[in-house]
């Protein structure tokens, strides 16, 4: 195989009561937002939350490495979120132990915002789109439910507007699963997503269950165009989960189980413009179908489970969570709603492992709060198509992401701030029988943040933070001699994107105040994104990419 080579992650509540709080948490979110964000791969215009406070999220991806255009690091947040809190369920989604993670009474959080964004610029992959707005609104929160529970719950609501959209109705068109159909337009289109997602679990005599469920519901469509392109997408979930509390050093092992489902279709109606579709299965060259009268639907129907297991401890005033847990995921794929549809497939295999450690210290009259977590994940998958026999496409991927969180709060002054830093390796081994083509991408994303915010007299602080993280890579991939015009244009440049190397930085700014028992903020944020320095691999994309978005919320 030929390849170029380019060197470039109070008293006793009744029952009715503890429900009415769970009720309580979940419709004050409702209120404020009715749609959602996806669940991943997310766009650059979705709000961004630090990882600890999704990872129960029961919708989650599962046995699937989406890959993302590189992004400016996430930032502490000072002013915005508390710090970070580690456990089986805040680390590991275990919810049979929120009722431990969440088991203070002044555990409790609740957060609602509004969100405007835009996203623009050619440095680019083909099936992204080549400008986004959207409004968001959103609700989180937490807190215990009587003595001996706890419940957290998440609404969000989303809408986006592609002036120029990109040219497939994939939802996420850029995951391990080598399979998606692209066409030859790209019509302005809005995208509407609705998210609804929560978790609820008691403890009792050192035993302690939980469930976690979730729904995902996104309907798209063009504007004005003389082709119609129409999706739906529905994604389901479910984490069930239990604990036991040890003897010793405050331990606790877990089990737990997870589920998501999708079925996204996908039409083209082309009234009175016609287009051609390409499916793309690898790095064959795809054949151009016509569609013209009678349109096109494609139907995906996804199903992926999760099995594993938690253990939380305290050694040596130092709190630990791990965790570990094997992955399948299932896909179909096929054009027409029969009882026998010609059925290209998608099979995939995997682990996750993931730890984390936080120690609270005193330093020169502060507290110093030191997190530290990492995650590794691995996959295998296979594709099949339904004209032909045998595997067609394989692909061995592996994710392994550290972070290092440190915070400083001095007890008298002013000032508080905060460094995250760390990095991530990605690899991506795929290789097309058919073709008889193979990439090798092996890619790292140092990444650094600093934040440091101010109070200014009673109830007002105010902050600033800038980051930035490189992507840099060792690879092989195929020389764009061996591909076809079709692939060139609509996948080789994503290829030549990830292989390649890229910058990314942001800076933010935040105010808040302190308003009775609310506190009301306004935050700022800004990234770039440019191709690195070295050589430009050929058919990559050129010129930058620039995302903003402006927030203003309320912490009940």
């Amino acid at each position: 195989m030929k390849h170029s080579r380019a060197r470039t992650a109070l008293g006793r509540p009744s029952l009715a009561r503890r429900l009415g709080s769970v009720a309580l948490l979940l419709g004050a979110a409702s209120a404020h937002a009715q749609a959602a964000q996806p669940a991943a791969p997310s766009r650059a215009t979705d709000t961004r939350l630090p990882a600890w406070m999704l990872a129960w999220s029961p919708l989650a991806p599962i046995a699937d490495h989406p890959r993302a255009l590189t992004r400016a690091p996430h930032g502490a947040d000072l002013l915005t979120a508390p710090s970070p809190s580690i456990g089986a369920f805040w680390t590991a989604g275990n919810p049979g132990a929120i009722a431990f993670d969440i088991a203070d009474s002044t555990a409790r959080f609740a957060e609602l915002r509004a969100t405007s964004a835009r996203e623009s610029g050619s440095y680019r992959r083909p099936l992204d789109p080549a400008r986004a707005e959207a409004l968001q609104l959103s609700g989180l929160g937490w807190r215990p439910v009587g003595t001996r529970g706890a419940a957290v719950g998440r609404v969000v609501a989303d809408q986006e507007e592609l002036p120029v959209s990109a040219p497939t109705w994939r939802v996420a068109p850029y995951v391990s699963n080598p399979l998606v159909i692209a066409d030859t337009v790209s019509p302005p289109t809005r995208h509407i997503r609705a998210r609804l997602e929560g978790a609820i679990g008691w403890r009792a005599r050192g035993w302690g269950a939980g469930l976690a469920t979730g729904v995902e519901t996104r309907d798209f469509r063009t504007r004005d165009f003389p082709l119609r392109r129409v999706g739906r997408v529905a994604l389901p979930g479910a984490t069930l989960g239990v604990t036991r509390a040890l003897p010793v050093a405050q331990a606790r092992v877990g089990a737990y189980a997870r589920w998501t489902a999708s079925n996204e279709t996908g039409s083209l109606t082309p009234r009175p413009l016609t287009t051609a579709v390409f499916p793309v299965q690898g790095y064959e060259e795809p054949e151009s179908l016509r569609v013209e009268i009678t349109g096109l639907l494609r139907r995906i129907e996804t199903d992926a489970r999760a099995a594993g297991g938690s253990l939380s401890l305290t050694v040596a005033r130092t709190s630990l969570a791990l965790y570990g847990e094997r992955t399948r995921r299932r896909e179909d794929q096929f054009s027409q709603l029969s009882a026998t549809p010609a059925t290209d497939r998608w099979r995939a295999t995997g682990a996750a492992y993931g730890a984390a450690a936080q120690r609270a210290l005193g330093l020169l009259g502060a507290r110093l709060l030191v997190t530290a977590t990492t995650r590794y994940t691995t996959l295998d998958g296979d594709a099949t198509r339904a004209d032909l026999a045998g595997t067609i496409f394989r692909a061995a991927e592996s994710t392994l992401a550290a972070t290092l969180d440190v915070r400083l709060v001095p007890r008298t002054s002013p000032w508080s701030a905060a460094v995250i830093a760390g990095t991530a390796r990605d690899s991506y081994d795929r290789r097309d029988f058919v073709a008889e083509l193979a990439s090798d991408v092996e890619a790292w994303t140092p990444h650094a943040a600093l934040e440091v915010a101010r109070s200014v007299g009673a109830s007002t602080r105010v902050s600033f933070g800038y980051g930035a993280t490189q992507h840099v890579t060792t690879s092989r991939i195929p020389s764009p001699a061996e591909l076809g015009p079709a692939y060139r244009r609509l996948a080789a440049p994503e290829l030549a994107l990830t292989a390649g190397a890229s910058l990314a930085h942001g800076g933010s700014l935040a105010i808040s105040r302190r308003a009775r028992r609310s506190t009301v903020w306004l935050r700022a944020r800004a990234e770039s994104l440019r191709p690195g320095s070295g050589a430009t691999l050929s058919l990559a994309p050129a010129g930058s990419r620039t995302l903003w978005n402006v927030s203003l919320g309320v912490n009940p």
